[in-house]
């Protein structure tokens, strides 16, 4: 629903059926006088019409202050007043691209001779001044292309949430449970398991093979000595034991100190770094103006996002959209919302990437990376200058909206 209001000008010409043919005024004592009842009334208007031709050459009566823009002739006879408009109306949503719509407006003119008539049969003036109401109906499309964005008063901010929650798996539909039977018993399922005849009560790595820890050929549960050192582990047993060995025996090439216990030589430590520590810089998705759609040549670079989403799955990404400066704000939140929704739907559907990864967020023309353009083009008029701020970004959500560090009441909330 909604309402109207405004100012206009409104310029007319009213004209009156007041002679004959000949040009003689009619005879109106043909009429009769029976209109003194309501039921009469309508047999009197008939006869009206049927003394009158509907050639209404009469000028009707007109204010002495009227503004003429065309000359004082008979012609162009025409007033000017200024006038008010109120109204409401109501659309209804067909499709998309299809509307309904109802309204009526009603317009004050200021003015009691729009009607040619502003006298009372009493000879004095009307109280009011003439007013009228237009009401109709409305059948609008919405024309553009097929990535056009729809009319601003359709849109919803919560559209996307709403199409997850639709699109959510229901319990008909969720997947069925693997096997987890376990039938040597190490503690990894069969579907999982590398080494599925692996013996009872031998320690076994997380994809079920039983452990030689110290390399040596000896398995953790056979093995007396299961952390044997690195330069002895050729010479151990079949219980992996190692023979004992003096400074002598050891010093092969000279680097066993025996006065020093021979210490054998420091192992370099190497740190584990989590390669999803650190992640970024991640690259951009530019778009064509007014335009939605990811075009073909970005597709590697949208590949490469999945890649990181994949490799890091407590990883989450905020994914802002951007326009240029060109078109108005309303238009460009819109867009820049599209924009980002069209990345996380190829995220999702054609990478399978995890929803809850991507929080998608939308800054219409705010931000831009080239600042300074007009609307009507870039610095010398060139619609490279506008190129780059027509852009979806990808950046690593704070800390507060990451999941694997869930902090303060908003942690996980979609941002807007």
């Amino acid at each position: 629903m909604y309402g109207l209001a405004g100012i206009g000008g409104l310029w007319y010409r009213t004209m009156m059926n007041q002679l004959d043919e000949d040009g003689a005024e009619y005879d109106y004592g043909t009429i009769s006088r029976n209109y003194g009842l309501a039921a009469n009334r309508g047999g009197v208007l008939d006869e009206l019409n049927d003394l009158r031709d509907n050639t209404y050459e009469s000028q009707a009566e007109r204010h002495f202050d009227d503004y003429y823009f065309f000359g004082k002739d008979s012609i162009n006879l025409y007033s000017f007043r200024p006038t008010a408009h109120v109204g409401v109306g109501v659309d209804f949503k067909l499709s998309r691209r299809l509307n309904l719509g109802l309204e009526t407006k009603v317009t004050y003119t200021n003015d009691d001779l729009l009607d040619g008539q502003r006298w009372q049969e009493s000879g004095v003036l009307t109280r009011d001044y003439d007013t009228y109401v237009f009401t109709g109906a409305h059948l609008n499309y919405s024309l553009g292309g097929k990535n056009s964005v729809e009319p601003l008063w359709w849109m919803n901010p919560l559209d996307y949430a709403y199409k997850e929650l639709n699109e959510a798996p229901c319990c008909d539909d969720l997947p069925e449970m693997p096997d987890l039977a376990d039938n040597d018993k190490d503690g990894v399922p069969n579907a999982w398991d590398q080494e599925p005849e692996s013996r009872e009560g031998c320690p076994v790595d997380t994809h079920g093979r039983m452990l030689d820890s110290d390399r040596d050929g000896v398995l953790d549960c056979d093995d007396k000595e299961p952390h044997t050192r690195y330069d002895a582990i050729k010479l151990v047993d079949k219980y992996g034991v190692a023979p004992k060995m003096t400074c002598k025996d050891l010093d092969l090439n000279g680097i066993c100190d025996c006065v020093k216990g021979c210490i054998p030589p420091p192992q370099p430590i190497i740190t584990r770094v989590d390669p999803c520590d650190n992640v970024g810089p991640f690259p951009t998705i530019l778009f064509d103006l007014n335009k939605f759609s990811i075009k073909p040549e970005f597709e590697s670079q949208l590949a490469e996002v999945a890649r990181i989403l994949n490799m890091c799955p407590n990883l989450k990404l905020c994914v802002t959209g951007y326009t240029d400066v060109r078109a108005t704000n309303p238009y460009n939140d819109v867009l820049s919302y599209k924009r980002a929704q069209e990345v996380v739907k190829a995220l999702t559907s054609k990478y399978g990437i995890n929803p809850s990864q991507l929080v998608l967020q939308y800054r219409g023309e705010s931000e831009n990376v080239v600042s300074g353009l007009a609307d009507t083009g870039g610095r010398k008029g060139f619609d490279a200058d506008h190129a780059l701020n027509r852009r979806v970004e990808f950046r690593v959500c704070p800390s507060e909206m990451n999941m694997s560090k869930p902090k303060g009441p908003n942690a996980g909330k979609r941002q807007p």
